[in-house]
């Protein structure tokens, strides 16, 4: 009877160990682009603990990272929200770099023209659209990139 229980637990860690480098094996040829069947996964007996714990590592250190990054956008969330006139001056100054704006009281004019030219926009695709006989305005761009061209 003992001899049968140390068979069958053989027997389950061993399937156990099978299975486990099986789907790390799997992991990595997913990552590496490859087929996800069976066939890919190569058993290197030689590498295979080495591998293993690797893989093992560092997907706890990803998931820690993960974690840990997760905490810091919190705590940036919470600063922001407790000092909000920084991040306004930040994204003025940002607004204003981007657009060459020279002193504040440009930015308001400036996002009015951004607004009225978007629309313009809209109202073009949406024309186009209905001349050309499309479904969505993303295939008026290409659309008119394939009558130019021929």
């Amino acid at each position: 009877m003992i001899l049968l229980f140390t068979y069958l637990n053989f027997m389950l860690n061993s399937n156990y160990y099978l299975a486990i480098v099986y789907e790390l094996h799997r992991r990595e040829n997913a990552l590496a682009n490859n087929d996800e069947d069976s066939s890919t996964i190569v058993f290197d007996e030689r590498k295979l603990k080495q591998n293993c714990l690797l893989i093992i590592k560092e997907m706890c250190d990803f998931e820690i990272n993960a974690i840990k990054n997760k905490k810091s956008f919190k705590s940036g969330e919470d600063y922001i929200k407790s000092h909000p006139e920084e991040l306004t001056a930040s994204i003025l100054n940002h607004v204003m770099y981007i657009f060459e704006i020279k002193e504040l009281q440009g930015v308001l004019p400036k996002m009015n023209e951004l607004y009225i030219y978007i629309q313009e926009q809209k109202n073009f695709l949406s024309t186009m659209r209905e001349k050309m006989r499309l479904k969505n305005e993303r295939d008026v761009l290409t659309e008119i990139s394939k009558r130019i061209i021929k």
